[in-house]
C-alpha cells in the first residue's frame, strides 16, 4: 500500500488507527517478516501500532516479525510454515 492518509476534515475520528488496525490484521501480514512505513506525520499512532523508529526521527517504521519462518504446531498461525 502507498499513499494513503486521511483527509484533514475526518482526521481525530479515529479512522487512521482503525485502518491500520484492519491492515494488520490480514492474514498476509502475520506471514511478513518486516513491514515498513515512511512517514512524516502521526508518529504517535504508529508507535501505537507497534512501529519502533529506525532511521531518522519519525520517518522510517518498521514492524519485525520474529521467528515467522518456524516449523507450524499448536497455535502458530505462521501462513509459510504450513
Amino acid at each position: 500500500m502507498c499513499d494513503v492518509f486521511i483527509m484533514p476534515e475526518y482526521r481525530g475520528a479515529g479512522l487512521g488507527r482503525w485502518l491500520m488496525s484492519r491492515w494488520l490484521e490480514q492474514p498476509l501480514m502475520s506471514a511478513s517478516r518486516r513491514i515498513m512505513l515512511l512517514a512524516t506525520y502521526a508518529p504517535w499512532l504508529y508507535e501505537k501500532m507497534g512501529y519502533e523508529q529506525i532511521n531518522k526521527r519519525n520517518v522510517v517504521w518498521s514492524i519485525s516479525g520474529a521467528d515467522i519462518y518456524l516449523e507450524s504446531g499448536p497455535g502458530n498461525k505462521n501462513l509459510l510454515a504450513h
